[in-house]
């Protein structure tokens, strides 16, 4: 569901996935009339069932710094591209960034779930 105020929403496949899917994750922000000019995103997950491969920073903002492992994948832009104004980083949905995650080829029946979404931003 869409959020009614500031936050970060991910977004994941409404499907099954099989040993071996790359799974492709979505996160945007609602800023809540704000411009989000700069963030910071951690975001954990089952590490026995997914492997972190990449992630794709939207074009309103330089591209993220990611460090990842152990199940966490840290990342933070320093600002938004030249090419963006304020107006662009501002509203329900701004694009934020698109992670990939694959299936680890040993995983049984289970869920895939990201365990923890964690935005801090500044405005």
């Amino acid at each position: 569901a869409a959020l009614t105020a500031a936050g970060m929403t991910a977004t994941l496949p409404h499907h099954p996935q099989i040993a071996g899917d790359v799974i492709t994750v979505g996160v945007t922000a609602n800023t809540d009339g704000q411009a989000l000019n700069v963030w910071v995103l951690e975001v954990s997950y089952d590490a026995d069932v997914l492997t972190y491969q990449s992630s794709d920073t939207s074009a309103l903002y330089t591209a993220a710094v990611v460090t990842s492992g152990g199940g966490l994948v840290s990342m933070s832009t320093s600002g938004m591209e030249s090419s963006a104004s304020t107006s662009d980083v501002m509203g329900s949905s701004v694009d934020v960034v698109t992670l990939r995650f694959k299936t680890r080829t040993r995983v049984g029946v289970g869920r895939v779930r990201l365990a923890n979404l964690q935005p801090r931003w500044y405005l």
